[in-house]
Formats: structure tokens, C-alpha cells, sequence
């Protein structure tokens, strides 16, 4: 989120790039003598509330207030609400690797081309993101953050960093072997 935006710009910045349509962000606001007081509330789940209050002279200001006051709210009891996406990317690349060691490995009887096609068919952005909405589907807790709306690249890029997350310890037997290779053509 841009630390320049004011509350409410940053709230539907959020709410955006987790997925989410922006209707889920809702307004009460009542005049008083002294100006206005607002709540905010986002239904992202059924388990997930955002939800804050706030008052100004203005609408505007007591609308923003209200964003500010959900915005502590979450960054307080709702941490993965910010996922790391540089941390994410980074998994995502290993979780690719992996990816195309489980092709060339799975196919090993096929030809170089044969292996070739059939990875471009299963790492496309597309097929991973239809992966994406299966488990979705299936409600994997790790999805749950993310909204309907999360756009086919992050999908991909979600299911390729949850592959690694899901078999580094595995990889991670390998230490020595995958150190020595590495060691062996780095010279």
C-alpha cells in the first residue's frame, strides 16, 4: 500500500489486491453537531471483518478516519492480510523449478520436444491459476485471504510459492547434493 494515500484509498487499495470487489466496502456515516462520525465495515469472509469507526468535520474526513481506525485494526490481529509478495515471488521461482523437475522427471520416456510441450501446457499462467480456483474450491486455508477477483498472474504466482512452501523440506534433503552441483558449475 502507498503510505502517501489517505485511509480510505489504502483500505480499497488492500481490498483490491487481495481479490476482492470493492462493493464489500460499506459506509454508515450520521451528521452531528460537532460533524460527522462513520463505520466502516469489509465482509471479506464469512470469518473475516474489517471494521472501523472514526469521526471529522466532514464526511470525507469521518469516512477516512473510520478507514484508518479498521486499517490498525487489521494490521493487529489480521497480519496475513499483507502478504509478502517479494518473499512470495521468490518461493514462486523455486516452486517453478520444482515444477519443471516434476515434468522432465514424470516424462523422462517422452522426447526432449514431448517434455518440453507438456511443461509450457502445465506452468502456463492459466492452467495455474484454474489450479488456483480448484483449491479455492476446496477451501485450502492458505487461500483464504485471497478474494474472487485476484487477477490470473497473482493466482499463478500464489500456487507456484505454495508448491515450494509445500515440498522445500523435501528439496532440503537434498542440501549436499544440490550444493555440490551448484558448486560444480559455478566454477
Amino acid at each position: 500500500m502507498n503510505p502517501n494515500q489517505n485511509a480510505k484509498s489504502q483500505l480499497q487499495e488492500l481490498v483490491q489486491a487481495l481479490g476482492w470487489p470493492l462493493d464489500l466496502i460499506t459506509f454508515a456515516c450520521e451528521a452531528s453537531p460537532s460533524g460527522y462520525s462513520a463505520t466502516v465495515r469489509v465482509q471479506l469472509t464469512p470469518t473475516l471483518t474489517l471494521a472501523g469507526a472514526g469521526e471529522g468535520r466532514r464526511r470525507s474526513q469521518a469516512e477516512i478516519a473510520a478507514c484508518a481506525s479498521a486499517l490498525t485494526d487489521a494490521r493487529d490481529r489480521h497480519t496475513n492480510l499483507w502478504p509478502d509478495w517479494e518473499a512470495t515471488q521468490a518461493d514462486a521461482q523455486a516452486g517453478d523449478a520444482l515444477i519443471k523437475l516434476a515434468v522432465y522427471r514424470a516424462n523422462a520416456h517422452q522426447t526432449a520436444a514431448e517434455r518440453c510441450a507438456k511443461l509450457q501446457q502445465i506452468e502456463s499462467d492459466a492452467r495455474l491459476a484454474d489450479v488456483y480456483d480448484r483449491w479455492r474450491a476446496r477451501d485450502e486455508p492458505d487461500l483464504g485471504v485471497f478474494g474472487p477477483e485476484l487477477g490470473r498472474k497473482a493466482k499463478a504466482t500464489v500456487v507456484e510459492a505454495m508448491i515450494w512452501r509445500r515440498h522445500a523440506a523435501a528439496v532440503e534433503t537434498l542440501a549436499g547434493e544440490l550444493d555440490a552441483l551448484l558448486d560444480a558449475i559455478s566454477r
